[in-house]
């Protein structure tokens, strides 16, 4: 097992140098070919095609390679990614977490916040920063008006439109919907309650036309 080189610890591939029998002799030519090659990879893989079978698999071959962590569930493979994990794990010192180090997580994250937060700009930064207010009052006061008079009015047809021809449009048919709705309401199905129900039915939505035609009427 070699030493992590740093850049491959800077590519996230270490694994592979703990993998390696390689001596920890600095400068030698087959950690050079192994750090190049692993580059070069890495800008093939970029170069392909998005859709391309081998990119996709390569790229899924890097992030367990780089992060092993993340995948040491994974059915197939988990088992060797957690192996990799270990090793990673011995090779990096455990540094004890402090308060100091808590604290100061904290502060980061409330200067995010803070930089997170979109203000306006300052007065003198805006396009209107150099008007007078009675300057911006009169702009204000050119701007168009809108017409709100045509707002919440019903359309009124200059012609009477006729009624629709159901026939052929059985979930249209409001006769039929009637017997239906009257039949679901009389288990007994007695002919004559089917008929006053669907009799009724035809009262309310004529009682309804006439106060929709009396509310044109007025709108007129």
């Amino acid at each position: 097992m070699a030493s992590p080189r740093k850049a491959m610890v800077e590519l996230g591939m270490e694994v592979l140098c703990l993998l390696c029998d390689a001596s920890d002799e600095p400068g030698q030519k087959r950690c050079s070919t192994c750090i190049s090659t692993h580059r070069s990879l890495r800008q093939t893989l970029k170069s392909m095609p998005e859709k391309s079978r081998v990119r996709a698999w390569g790229e899924m071959m890097i992030r367990y390679i780089t992060n092993p962590q993340l995948y040491d569930h994974e059915p197939i493979h988990g088992k060797v990614l957690g192996e990799y994990v270990e090793m990673v794990k011995e090779t990096k010192p455990e540094i004890p977490i402090t308060q100091k180090d808590v604290d100061m997580a904290f502060t980061l994250a409330e200067q995010r916040k803070i930089e997170q937060v979109i203000e306006p700009p300052p007065r003198h930064q805006r396009p209107d920063g150099n008007l007078s207010e009675q300057e911006l009052e009169r702009r204000k006061a050119a701007l168009p008006q809108p017409n709100l008079d045509h707002l919440g009015s019903r359309t009124i047809p200059s012609k009477k439109i006729g009624e629709a021809d159901r026939s052929d449009r059985t979930g249209e048919d409001r006769h039929a919907v009637d017997r239906a709705v009257a039949a679901a309401g009389n288990k007994e199905s007695l002919e004559e309650e089917v008929e006053k129900v669907v009799l009724d039915r035809e009262i309310e939505r004529l009682a309804l036309d006439i106060s929709l035609d009396l509310d044109d009427q007025t709108l007129d």
